[in-house]
């Protein structure tokens, strides 16, 4: 697990799938214990976890399919054991998180799924109350509960499961307040609250939400220099920063964290031990919005090569892969942007997309009706385009650089 915490995915694997086998062997010798099925569950998910960071996602629900079904065993055994019941809710909250990053997720089914994981969570509080484990899980799975709430555009109640989170995430740390995990937990969920401001068109609050999340992982990578994952995910929300200071017209504030950050972001994103399939889309998103920077300033003939350069890279990632989701939305994006800068959307870039959203395509997350509508408007059909805006308008998304767009192709009728 240390390994793969510090991005070294194959090497990881490699030991996960070793202790995989040897329990299968105890468990096939020695009987079906409740410590053996137990730990044979843990194994299952860290087989998964490593493959999901592979962008391997159908072999991730396999596994972690089997730790459900050995957890199910274990709780059905002894129903009142607080810690098969918590670990019933991580299963639940992992595959209802693992759901929202298929190429096309059912939401409904993600969202069931994570409201199962919050009230087994809260089942084991009742039974271990005072826990902070579990009082932090439950924190994790009303994150992901309230992700899920966004992938149907109920962004209320996303904003309601984000501040309760952050209320949870502050307690604990005023509990424990020189813990590493406490401190990155508290990062990790500013950094989620910020996605949920920003779509409700609370820049300001998301700005100020990211920055201390920034300041957390920097504060925690100065105290474990040698772990690139926490730089990287520092690095990441810095990115992400840079990214919303661009669409509120902020651009040298976003320049300067572009250049500052774009040497080590190419190399913490290289591919090999330390790089897995979500943290290089990551990079390609950062230089997605360097370009456009590079535009806006003046530098349009580096900043034109460096969106050819990154739309033939995340082409490339899809065609390899292309059940992975947030490939896919880079590539709306990338198509977008470089239609916006030639005139035509780059190549193999329509196939790509044609799966995503079809032609009868009906919205159910604000953000997919936002990129729906990017793809409508490169396609010439307006009618689609402004049935898309009209929808996470009427929704309450009012994320920037959407509103930028429908002003811009007039789509919206906003002051």
């Amino acid at each position: 697990n240390e390994l793969n915490w510090k991005g070294k995915t194959d090497a990881a694997m490699e030991k996960h799938m070793q202790s995989r086998a040897a329990i299968i062997e105890v468990y096939r010798r020695d009987g079906k214990t409740p410590r053996v099925i137990f730990e044979l569950g843990q194994a299952e998910f860290y087989v998964g976890e490593v493959y999901i960071q592979k962008g391997q996602l159908e072999r991730t629900r396999q596994h972690w399919s089997y730790y459900g079904a050995l957890t199910r065993r274990l709780l059905n055994a002894e129903p009142k054991n607080p810690v098969y019941v918590m670990e019933l809710a991580y299963t639940l909250l992992n595959l209802g998180a693992l759901e929202q990053m298929f190429a096309v997720p059912d939401n409904q089914k993600s969202l069931t799924l994570l409201q199962a994981a919050v009230q087994y969570s809260q089942m084991a509080l009742v039974l271990d109350p005072g826990n902070a484990e579990y009082e932090s899980s439950l924190a994790s799975a009303l994150e992901w509960q309230s992700d899920a709430w966004i992938q149907v555009c109920s962004l209320g109640n996303a904003l309601e499961g984000r501040l309760e989170t952050e209320s949870v995430r502050r307690k604990l740390l005023a509990a424990d307040p020189d813990g590493i995990n406490a401190r990155i937990d508290l990062a990790y969920t500013l950094s989620g609250l910020s996605v949920v401001q920003q779509d409700i068109g609370l820049n300001e609050n998301a700005v100020e939400s990211l920055r201390e999340a920034v300041a957390i992982l920097k504060t925690v990578h100065g105290d474990e220099p040698d772990n690139e994952s926490i730089e990287w995910e520092s690095l990441y929300r810095e990115a992400r920063l840079a990214r919303i200071l661009t669409a509120v017209g902020e651009l040298e504030q976003a320049r300067e964290i572009f250049l500052r950050l774009a040497g080590r972001i190419g190399e913490l994103s290289r591919d090999g031990e330390l790089g897995d399939q979500s943290r290089v889309v990551e990079a390609r998103f950062f230089d997605l919005d360097q370009a456009r920077v590079m535009r806006a300033s003046g530098q349009v003939e580096q900043g034109e090569a460096l969106l050819r350069d990154t739309v033939a890279r995340i082409t490339d990632m899809v065609r390899k892969n292309p059940d992975f989701r947030r490939s896919l939305v880079a590539l709306v994006y990338a198509s977008f942007f470089y239609w916006e800068q030639f005139g035509v959307q780059p190549p193999g870039s329509p196939e790509l997309l044609a799966t995503l959203y079809p032609v009868d395509f009906k919205a159910e997350s604000c953000t997919d009706a936002d990129r729906a509508a990017r793809i409508a408007v490169m396609e010439g059909d307006r009618e689609k385009a402004r049935r898309m805006t009209d929808y996470a308008v009427g929704k309450g998304y009012f994320e920037a650089e959407f509103i930028r767009f429908c002003r811009q192709y007039g789509l919206c009728e906003l002051p």
